[in-house]
């Protein structure tokens, strides 16, 4: 029993140091929305990346096509 309230307990602590990292991660993170390079073409994740990576540091960025059909690009602030 002793062992279950232990384990319980890691558990917990786990949980919320896990979920005060993401909420700091997510804190730090800037988005931006991106006109097409081509208007009138959907928007291609692959290109909307490396739009992205150009722009911002190469590491860090990441681009996202979203249902509206348009480029968002996170990236640190």
């Amino acid at each position: 029993m002793k062992t279950l309230s232990v384990f319980f307990l890691f558990s917990l602590v786990l949980f919320v140091f896990i979920g005060n990292e993401q909420m700091v991660v997510e804190a730090k993170t800037c988005k931006i929305k991106i006109e097409p390079e081509r208007p009138g073409l959907d928007c291609l994740s692959a290109i909307c990346d490396s739009a992205c990576k150009r722009k911002y540091e190469p590491q860090e960025a990441k681009g996202i096509c979203l249902y509206d059909r348009y480029c968002y690009c996170y990236y640190p602030c």
